[in-house]
């Protein structure tokens, strides 16, 4: 099985090419690596590549903490 790491290493995908795509074309490029999956592509998108509009709908985490910041009766869904 291919890492990922051995992709960048080999040249398949290019980390500093994703900062000139928009954020859909780059999670699109990210999650076409085997073991690359939403949350990880939504987690690079926000922290390397410092998208603040990029959420990662399913962090637990995070849906646990906008539920206690808002009061909100139930966690929110991905969708919501």
């Amino acid at each position: 099985m291919v890492q990922p790491a051995e992709t960048v290493l080999d040249g398949r995908l290019d980390l500093a090419s994703l900062e000139t795509l928009d954020d859909a074309a780059a999670k699109s490029q990210l999650m076409s690596i085997k073991g690359i999956g939403p949350w990880t592509a939504d987690i690079y998108l926000l922290m390397v590549l410092r998208r603040p509009d990029t959420w990662p709908s399913g962090d637990l985490a995070l849906a646990s903490a906008v539920q206690r910041v808002k009061r909100l009766r139930a966690q929110p869904t991905p969708k919501r």
